[in-house]
């Protein structure tokens, strides 16, 4: 039964990459799929990068002032900071 869908047994159901999905999550040429933990990763640091971006944008319209922007990445930092032992990958962000 191969639809064109690898799945992978992670304990607690699966992981479904679908067609493209599949080769962009592919270490090698023989598909050889990514650790799920390095996707989470990516992901992880995109949403990091997004809300950073995201503060910057609202200081810029003037919904947030200076003092509400610097307060908002210090408390980022202070989050990525309380979790440096199961997110090592987030320290690069600070």
């Amino acid at each position: 039964m191969n639809s064109g869908v690898h799945r992978r047994n992670l304990g607690v159901g699966h992981l479904a990459l679908h067609s493209g999905a599949y080769v962009m999550a592919c270490r090698t040429e023989e598909h050889v799929p990514v650790d799920v933990l390095v996707i989470a990763e990516y992901y992880e640091s995109g949403v990091v990068n997004t809300y950073r971006v995201w503060l910057r944008y609202e200081l810029f319209r003037s919904r947030l002032s200076e003092a509400e922007f610097q307060a908002s990445e210090a408390n980022l930092v202070d989050f990525i900071k309380a979790r440096g032992n199961t997110k090592p990958h987030l320290a690069d962000l600070m």
